[in-house]
């Protein structure tokens, strides 16, 4: 092994999932949310923009512009997705013999 590279990452090491996760920054910081006290963020998701306040995410209409989401609006989609419920998966039980 070259001089230098003993402490270097080993090739597969970092998959997309881990440098996806943890390289993103929010893109918007909004004040605390109502339901939750914690600040609402608008970040770019797999599937596209998003915000999030920690427990629970909304996308982000095709039609609306980056720029022109607002800490109110954010609130509303936040608010409408957690009246949406769903979301959580269940798990399935244990196939009996």
């Amino acid at each position: 092994m070259p001089h230098g590279c003993e402490n270097a990452p080993q090739p597969g090491a970092f998959t997309l999932g881990y440098i996806l996760a943890t390289n993103v920054a929010p893109i918007k910081t909004f004040d605390p949310s109502p339901a939750t006290g914690q600040p609402i963020e608008l970040r770019e998701g797999r599937y596209g923009p998003y915000v999030t306040d920690g427990d629970t995410n909304a996308s982000v209409p095709k039609d609306v512009a980056l720029d022109d989401v607002t800490h109110e609006l954010a609130v509303r989609l936040l608010a409408e997705r957690a009246a949406a419920g769903g979301g959580k998966r269940r798990r399935k039980s244990a196939r009996r013999r």
